[in-house]
């Protein structure tokens, strides 16, 4: 339940406390940044079996990806749904706003995190560079 679309809290506060809200659930938030500094569409990952567990789609902003499954964590699925739905598509356009080749190499820097470095990831990134 949303209780507010704005919070008020002192610049760069570590926490924004949300009284009076009964809304607890947990979500993991993935969050991508260009070498340039642009700020990637978020990754938001709930807790949930269905599309049920997600806030209204009205709440946030269309191009944010949202999710869900049993522990709301990040793992190989959701990694190869950002893949899919949030860097493949920057990627793409930014080769476009550059002229640059459908061919041109792009870069992609991840930390050491379990879910980027499964077999299936890695084969989804290098079909990609092929």
């Amino acid at each position: 339940m949303m209780v507010s679309k704005v919070t008020m809290a002192e610049k760069n506060a570590k926490r924004v406390p949300v009284s009076h809200s009964d809304d607890k659930r947990a979500i993991t938030l993935t969050l991508a940044v260009s070498l340039s500094g642009e700020i990637l569409p978020f990754q938001l990952i709930y807790k949930g079996k269905s599309v049920r567990s997600l806030p209204d789609r009205n709440l946030l902003p269309k191009s944010f990806l949202l999710s869900h499954n049993p522990k709301h964590w990040s793992n190989t699925e959701e990694t190869l749904k950002l893949l899919d739905k949030i860097i493949e598509p920057y990627v793409e356009e930014t080769r476009a706003r550059f002229g640059f080749p459908a061919e041109q190499k792009a870069l992609l820097v991840w930390d050491d995190f379990s879910a980027h470095k499964t077999e299936e990831v890695l084969n989804a990134v290098q079909a990609r560079t092929s």
